[in-house]
C-alpha cells in the first residue's frame, strides 16, 4: 500500500511486483501475482476471507511511503507475513532506508519471507541474491512508470517513453531494454502497424540479450517478438520455456504458454494451463478471461460463460469484460434477456469495441434502426487484430436489412473504396482482404470478392494462427453465401460450424441477414438441419 503521495502509486507497484519475482523464482512457493493483488477489493476483509479467495496460507502486506528532503530520498517500507489460519503475525520489520539501498531492501523481504515459511534453497538462488539492475536511480523510477503505464494502457505512448528514457540515462539497463522491447511489439500486436515497429522491439530486446543473455526478462522479451511481430509461436515458446525454467509457479509465464498454445489450436492444453494459472491465482481476471476464451473457442458455451462471469466477479469495474460472455450468447443460443441483463451490469465506458458489440445486439435482435444509431457513433474504421471494422460495411447491413438496397449498394461502394486502398497500401494484411470478401459480393463483383477472401485465408491460414483464422475462413464462406454459390457455401459452412477453434454456428448465421438467402436455400435447410439441433456445445 502506497502512504505516499498519489504519484508515488507506481513506486508502491514496483517494489511489489519485484518481491512477487523474486519469490515466484521459488519452486516451492505458489505466488499470487501483483495485479490480481493489486484488483482485489480487501475493504471490510479478514485474513481469513481474503485467505480463502485467493486460496492461500500466507499473506504479506505492507506500506510503502517514499520521503524526498532536500538531504535526499529516503523509502520506509513495513512488511508483515500472516498466518492465515489464525490470522498471527509470523514476520515483520520495518525498513528505513536511502532509496540507493532499495535493492538490498527488496532482497532481504524477500529472504526473510522465505526463511519464515521453512523453505530451503541452495546458495546463491536469484531469489536471495541482491541484483542491482541500474545505478541510476532516475533510470529506476522511469522504468517503474513504464510498468506501471504498460499495465494501465498497454498500448499507449507512455509507456514506450518511460522506458526509453530509462535506457536513455543507463544504456546498460538490461531489464529496461527488454521492457521496451515489450512496449513496442505489444503496440504492433494491439494494431500500431508503425513501418519499424517491430524492428525497434527487436533492437531493444538484442540490447537486453547482449547485456543479459540468459536473465528470464531477455528470453520472455524475445518470445513475446517473436509471437506478436511474426506469430512465430514454436521459437515463441520455446523462448518463454527457458524465462520460465526456474519459475514453475509463475502465473505470468503459465499464462503466455496458454495463449501461444490457444494460436496454435492446443485448446484443450490452453484450457489446462489457463486452469492451472486460476488455481495458482484464483483472482488472476486474465486468466479467467482466457480461459472463457478457450472455453469458446472450443464450443463449451455454459462452461465458457461460467468462466467470463468468474473474471468479471473478480473485477467488476472493468467494462470490457462484459462484452465477452455476449459473444458466447451470440453464437449459443441467442439469448438476448440475458445479453441485455449483461449489458445491463456493465459499468459506464464507451469505446470501438463497445460499439461493436451494440451494433451486434441490436441488429442480432432486428434492432436495424438503433444499429444504424450506433453506427453514427463509429470512426470511419478501427482496427483491431482480425478486422478493419470499416462503419460503411456496417452501415450497408443495416440498410439492406432494412429494405433500402440503394441505401445499403452506396454504403457497399463507399467501404469497398475504404478497404481497397488499405489492400493498395498493404497487400500483406490479411484483414481488409478478409473484409472486402462479403463487401464485393454484395455489390455483384463476383470474381474479385472470390479472389479477395481466398487471399485472406492464403495469408492467414488456420496453420498459421488457429486464433486469427477464424474470421477470413468464415468470411470466405459467407462471400459464396452472398454471391448465391450454395453448394460452395454449405461446403465451406459445415466445416466452420465443426472446426475448432471455431465461433460460427446456425445460430450465428440466422442473426446475420447476410446468411439469409443461403439460409432459405436447401443447402441451408439441409445443414440447419443437421447441426440446429445440436449446435457443439
Amino acid at each position: 500500500e502506497n502512504l505516499g503521495a498519489p504519484d508515488d502509486e507506481y513506486f508502491a507497484s514496483g517494489v511489489t511486483e519485484e518481491i512477487i519475482g523474486r519469490l515466484a523464482s521459488v519452486k516451492d512457493l505458489e505466488v499470487i501475482s501483483r495485479s490480481s493483488a493489486f484488483q482485489y477489493d480487501r475493504a471490510g476483509k479478514s485474513m481469513g476471507q481474503i485467505g480463502t479467495d485467493f486460496n492461500v496460507d500466507y499473506i504479506l502486506e505492507g506500506t510503502v511511503r517514499w520521503a524526498r528532503t532536500a538531504d535526499g530520498s529516503r523509502v520506509r517500507i513495513s512488511p508483515q507475513l500472516v498466518r492465515v489460519s489464525n490470522d498471527t503475525g509470523v514476520w515483520g520489520e520495518t525498513y528505513d532506508s536511502d532509496m540507493d539501498d532499495i535493492f538490498q531492501v527488496q532482497t532481504d523481504i524477500a529472504t526473510q519471507v522465505i526463511e519464515a515459511l521453512g523453505v530451503v534453497l541452495v546458495a546463491g538462488h536469484s531469489a536471495t541474491t541482491v541484483e542491482r539492475p541500474t545505478e541510476n536511480q532516475e533510470a529506476y523510477q522511469a522504468y517503474l512508470k513504464g510498468q506501471d503505464a504498460l499495465g494501465r494502457e498497454p498500448t499507449g505512448d507512455l509507456a514506450q517513453q518511460m522506458f526509453e528514457r530509462a535506457v536513455e540515462l543507463d544504456p546498460d539497463f538490461a531489464q529496461a531494454w527488454a521492457w521496451l522491447s515489450r512496449a513496442h511489439s505489444w503496440r504492433y500486436h494491439g494494431g500500431d502497424r508503425d513501418d519499424d515497429r517491430c524492428e525497434k522491439a527487436k533492437a531493444a530486446v538484442d540490447e537486453a540479450l547482449r547485456l543479459a543473455p540468459d536473465a528470464p526478462a531477455s528470453r520472455m522479451a524475445l518470445g513475446l517478438y517473436y509471437y506478436r511481430c511474426f506469430r512465430d509461436y514454436d521459437r515463441a515458446l520455446a523462448e518463454i520455456a527457458v524465462a520460465g525454467r526456474d519459475r514453475p509457479n509463475d502465473t505470468d509465464v503459465i499464462s503466455w504458454k496458454a495463449t501461444l498454445n490457444k494460436r496454435q489450436g492446443n485448446l484443450d492444453e490452453a484450457i489446462r494451463l489457463n486452469s492451472l494459472a486460476l488455481e495458482i491465482d484464483p483472482m488472476d481476471h486474465t486468466a479467467a478471461q482466457e480461459l472463457g476464451t478457450c472455453l469458446y473457442f472450443n464450443r463449451e458455451y455454459e462452461k465458457s460463460v461460467e468462466a467470463y462471469e468468474r473474471a468479471i466477479s473478480i473485477s467488476p469495474d472493468v467494462p470490457g469484460s462484459y462484452y465477452f460472455p455476449i459473444r458466447v450468447y451470440l453464437v449459443w443460443n441467442a439469448d438476448f434477456a440475458a445479453i441485455r441483463e449483461t449489458l445491463a451490469r456493465m459499468p459506464s465506458g464507451d469505446s470501438e469495441l463497445a460499439r461493436n458489440y451494440r451494433f451486434e445486439v441490436e441488429g442480432g435482435d432486428d434492432q436495424y434502426e438503433a444499429a444504424l444509431a450506433v453506427t453514427d457513433e463509429m470512426p470511419e474504421y478501427y482496427e483491431d487484430q482480425i478486422t478493419m471494422h470499416s462503419r460503411a460495411a456496417y452501415r450497408a447491413r443495416c440498410y439492406a436489412a432494412m429494405g433500402d438496397p440503394e441505401g445499403a449498394r452506396t454504403a457497399y461502394q463507399e467501404a469497398a473504396v475504404l478497404l481497397e486502398r488499405m489492400v493498395a497500401e498493404n497487400d500483406q494484411d490479411f484483414r481488409p482482404f478478409s473484409d472486402l470478401g462479403p463487401v464485393l459480393a454484395a455489390l455483384g463483383r463476383r470474381d474479385e470478392a472470390i479472389a479477395a477472401a481466398k487471399r485472406a485465408v492464403e495469408l492467414m491460414p488456420m496453420t498459421k494462427d488457429a486464433e486469427a483464422g477464424v474470421q477470413p475462413a468464415n468470411n470466405q464462406a459467407l462471400t459464396y453465401a452472398i454471391l448465391g454459390d450454395y453448394d460452395t457455401a454449405r461446403d465451406l459452412a459445415e466445416e466452420r460450424i465443426q472446426a475448432r477453434p471455431g465461433v460460427l454456428t446456425i445460430t450465428s448465421m440466422r442473426l446475420d441477414p447476410r446468411w439469409s438467402g443461403f439460409l432459405a436455400s436447401p443447402q441451408g435447410q439441409e445443414l440447419a438441419r443437421k447441426f440446429e439441433a445440436h449446435d457443439p456445445d
